[in-house]
């Protein structure tokens, strides 16, 4: 009897085994795949990527029902769900994995990929306490950097500011020629920048616009901090109201939020969501919302057409604020826009107190850092508001 559980414990090993050999053979086919299905032609690229994802899901569709009888193969089968945008899948075979086989050669790759999926997950704790870990048990490792400027990532998540700052600038200090390096610096200038501390961010990013005079995104930043504390550009195109109306004179005592968006691109449409969860205690604090897209239909639509498009989808949506349609593109150049959504605060002296530029689908720190910007806004005193008239 007892040989034959000794045979039956064998049999199952060596079954496991052979899945995750398998696995492996079927996933580095799969990648091999991938890899040469490169395009030059954009439509063709395009096609091309949309058939490798169909294998891709296949792929995990096949592995799913075996997953619980895989050993070190569950890092693979993670690496595919990573992948193929399934997160919550990957974390607990990760995590299991980096349980069972903390030896393996790919174990910090694990622990890296499951700090990483607890981020999009929405988990930054649950994230910062795995690289913290990490980076205490590990302090020499090569993935060490990497692990420090994710963990900057999960305080920002955390609006621990002034510790991802510090994350940031360790990067920064130790990370050589490391490609995350220009990364954390425009992160901890952002990140300056939304804390309020602006001067400290034009300071920072004077040496570096004299090193790299010609980088786009230290120009952009650039434009940005100059843009705060100035008074705001008038609405110079034509302009038609979808839903609401708004005087459009931003110096008369109350704050306001504005927004730029496209209906089309997702991030607008969360960060007009966002926005919109919070317009009605604005409202009751005294601040404005209002909204502005463009004519980007102007090719294929009339104006009407268009109008009726975006009265369709701000109805839909239950926007409450005003929302307009912009004629030209002279207001998108004045105020600074150069990617959507764009959102700008502005306090009672009618002088930008702050800007979010862009925005992810998930985005924990948006409203958080909207309300800072309007409790500046709102701390300009209404004598300085009102002062010379």
């Amino acid at each position: 009897m007892r040989v034959f559980a000794m045979w039956l414990l064998v049999a199952a090993c060596l079954a496991a085994q052979s899945a995750d050999a398998r696995l492996l053979r079927e996933f580095d086919a799969l990648m091999k795949q991938g890899a040469a299905a490169g395009e030059t032609d954009p439509a063709a690229a395009r096609e091309a990527a949309d058939a490798w994802k169909r294998q891709l899901d296949a792929f995990v569709d096949s592995w799913r029902p075996e997953a619980a009888t895989l050993k070190e193969g569950r890092w693979i089968f993670a690496k595919a769900l990573l992948l193929a945008g399934k997160p919550a899948e990957a974390a607990p075979l990760l995590e299991a994995f980096c349980r069972e086989h903390p030896g393996h050669e790919d174990f910090e790759d694990a622990w890296m990929s499951h700090a990483s999926a607890r981020l999009e997950m929405g988990e930054p704790a649950r994230a910062k306490a795995l690289l913290e870990t990490f980076l205490k048990e590990r302090p020499t490792s090569t993935r060490a950097i990497p692990a420090r400027y994710y963990l900057g990532i999960a305080l920002l998540a955390l609006l621990e500011d002034a510790a991802a700052i510090e994350a940031f600038d360790v990067v920064v200090r130790d990370g050589g020629r490391h490609p995350l390096v220009a990364d954390a610096n425009l992160k901890a200038l952002s990140t300056l920048a939304e804390s309020g501390r602006v001067a400290d961010a034009r300071t920072r990013l004077a040496p570096l616009r004299k090193e790299y005079p010609d980088a786009p995104a230290l120009i952009a930043l650039g434009e940005q901090f100059d843009a705060i504390g100035r008074p705001v550009s008038g609405v110079t195109d034509s302009v038609r109201w979808i839903s609401g109306t708004h005087p459009l004179a931003f110096d008369r005592g109350r704050p306001t939020v504005v927004v730029f968006f496209a209906d089309f691109y997702e991030s607008s449409v969360e960060e007009l969501g966002r926005v919109n969860g919070v317009a009605a205690g604005l409202a009751e604090k005294g601040v404005d919302v209002i909204a502005f897209t463009n004519r980007y239909r102007a090719k294929s639509r009339t104006e009407d057409e268009e109008a009726a498009i975006l009265k369709t989808f701000v109805d839909g949506r239950g926007i409450t604020f005003p929302v307009a349609m912009l004629s030209g593109e002279a207001t998108l150049r004045g105020w600074g826009v150069r990617g959507l959504p764009h959102v700008v605060v502005i306090g009672r002296d009618g002088k930008v107190v702050g800007l979010k530029v862009g925005a992810a689908r998930r985005d924990p720190r948006s409203a958080a850092l909207l309300g800072r910007m309007v409790d500046r806004a709102l701390s300009v005193p209404r004598a300085q508001a009102d002062g010379g008239r």
